[in-house]
């Protein structure tokens, strides 16, 4: 495989497409890489200078897919049996008039055979098989897409060795006349939650089609296909798919049980937390409608005064009530505080929220900031978060943004102030975010946002899922809600209050002025921390200049007008 890319890479520039390097390897194979070194081509061979690789390919694409459909072998590769190859060329070359078909048959296979290196003879020839069982899947492809239809590749697509031909037959698709009509009915078909029959897709189902759907747009790259097909109609649908998905709590808890051994996972399993992490990561590509963006939707964002775990609203109610904060351990102090009502945020504040804050020139603007973060910001010379650029260029920016300094959190909240005078925004009390955290609506208090029962990759975010030095996307793991409906609380970032280190608890709930030395508590853990860090009574207090690679923060409504 890397001595034809090299000879592709030798005519010119690689492609970069998967369809069209194939393609050009395969044009090598059948004749151009032959005449290359003795001035023979396949139809030389064959006895007829009208069959070239273009004539032969639709035999072989036939005689891929069939080969792939019925394999069993451990390394993928179908066995071709060589009478029935003979045969098959045979049959189309008596169908174009090539003299003596059946000896033309037997010399094209020696090409393949001893010159071209496509095929390999096994069992002293009985059968052959593809060189490369990427080869062999870009013909199947080709064929399933090309002959065999949509309704062939909807069957097909529960069936993981079936991935790859269907990406590659879609990438080939795409350079055919009318084959945009096609990828577009079959992106359609993967989307729509209505089968051929009228019944509705099993939800799993569904879910899996929407990300096969989404890759498929991806790996074709949707603004390219948007010269072609109805792509913003598309994104309307897939994006309502992906939000159903991460928004299913039925499903989280199923995968749960399923991950437990308490479940069987059935003909259709639920949709597990990575499947989910990377379903959000596509959502991400299309936008992602769950959390405001532009001071407009920030403005929009209702204020439920309910309490309640339901809804996607994005400020959560926590009611006004006197609340036991600490004490967690039996010889620690404790102090019973009265919190009045407040509303927090059901996310913490993702990338693209963050973007938002910095074209509004939010390190510009000294208005925002406190005194002694503006002149942090001016003696680092800071002009956006720690790892910026791989957030916004590796990543995916409706995950938490990361690396951000409790300056530059609490800017970002007067910046949200600046654009309304309704409500006041700012970073949680640590008696908030606890009260957030771990309390049900009956005033019961909790060891995670979800009650008592054990972490688990479902609940939450933690070093067991190994992110790879980075958050999920937000709201992943609907399972792990608070009672108020906060999501991520425990796991996947640490969080910014707005609270010294030396108030807790009796002063947990009265907003610190904060300084370069003075302590902050963060709280809920992160990705790279173990599940008990991920307890709503864990506690760190780093400097407000830290930016670290698993601090973010979230935000509290207060003072409503």
């Amino acid at each position: 495989m890397l001595t034809m890319m090299a000879q592709v890479m030798a005519g010119g520039e690689l492609p970069r497409d998967r369809p069209a390097l194939y393609e050009q390897i395969l044009s090598q194979l059948l004749g151009q890489w032959d005449m290359q070194r003795d001035g023979q081509s396949l139809g030389q061979v064959i006895g007829d200078e009208r069959i070239g690789s273009d004539q032969i390919r639709t035999v072989l694409d036939r005689l891929s897919y069939e080969a792939h459909r019925d394999t069993t072998s451990e390394d993928g590769r179908g066995r071709i049996k060589q009478a029935d190859l003979r045969v098959a060329l045979c049959e189309y070359f008596e169908k174009v008039n090539v003299a003596g078909a059946w000896e033309a048959a037997g010399r094209c296979i020696a090409y393949f055979d001893q010159r071209s290196g496509l095929l390999q003879p096994e069992d002293n020839g009985a059968v052959y098989a593809f060189a490369h069982l990427t080869l062999q899947e870009h013909c199947a492809g080709r064929h399933l897409l090309l002959h065999e239809g949509v309704a062939r590749v909807m069957a097909l697509r529960g069936d993981d060795r079936w991935r790859e031909p269907i990406f590659l037959g879609v990438g080939v698709l795409m350079q055919e006349a009318l084959g945009a009509a096609r990828v577009e009915q079959l992106l359609t078909a993967l989307i729509d939650r209505c089968q051929r029959d009228g019944t509705a897709k099993p939800s799993a189902r569904w879910y899996r089609d929407l990300v096969l759907a989404a890759d498929l747009g991806v790996d074709r790259n949707w603004d390219l296909l948007n010269a072609a097909i109805a792509v913003p109609r598309l994104h309307t649908d897939l994006r309502h798919g992906l939000v159903a998905l991460l928004e299913d709590h039925a499903n989280n808890l199923q995968a749960e049980q399923v991950l437990l051994g308490t479940a069987e996972a059935g003909e259709h399993p639920p949709v597990s937390v990575h499947e989910r992490i990377h379903a959000a990561d596509l959502l991400a590509g299309i936008g992602d409608p769950r959390f405001p963006i532009t001071p407009a939707q920030w403005q929009a964002a209702p204020l439920s005064p309910t309490f309640t775990a339901d809804g996607t609203h994005y400020w959560r109610f926590v009611p006004a009530a006197t609340y036991r904060i600490g004490g967690w351990k039996q010889d620690e102090p404790h102090a019973n505080l009265a919190i009045p009502q407040f509303w927090i945020a059901r996310f913490a504040v993702t990338v693209a929220q963050y973007q938002t804050f910095m074209l509004a020139g939010g390190y510009e603007r000294e208005d925002w900031w406190t005194p002694a973060g503006w002149d942090w910001r001016r003696e680092n010379k800071r002009t956006e978060p720690e790892f910026w650029d791989k957030q916004i260029t590796l990543e995916s920016c409706n995950q938490p943004v990361y690396g951000v300094s409790w300056y530059e959190a609490r800017a970002f909240c007067d910046w949200l102030n600046s654009l309304q005078t309704r409500y006041t925004v700012r970073l949680p009390t640590e008696a908030e975010w606890e009260a957030a955290a771990a309390y049900d609506s009956h005033g019961k208090r909790h060891t995670y946002p979800w009650g008592d029962a054990a972490m688990t990759l479902e609940r939450a975010i933690y070093n067991e899922h190994r992110m790879n030095n980075r958050p999920a996307p937000v709201g992943t793991c609907v399972a792990g809600r608070a009672a108020n409906g906060a999501l991520d609380m425990s796991g996947n970032l640490w969080e910014w209050t707005h609270s010294g280190r030396g108030n807790y608890p009796g002063g947990a709930n009265q907003v610190d002025i904060i300084e370069n030395s003075t302590n902050v508590l963060i709280r809920g853990g992160s990705w790279d921390n173990g599940h008990p860090n991920g307890r709503c009574a864990v506690r760190y207090h780093p400097l407000p200049f830290n930016q670290v690679i698993n601090l973010g923060f979230r935000m509290v409504v207060t003072s409503v007008m």
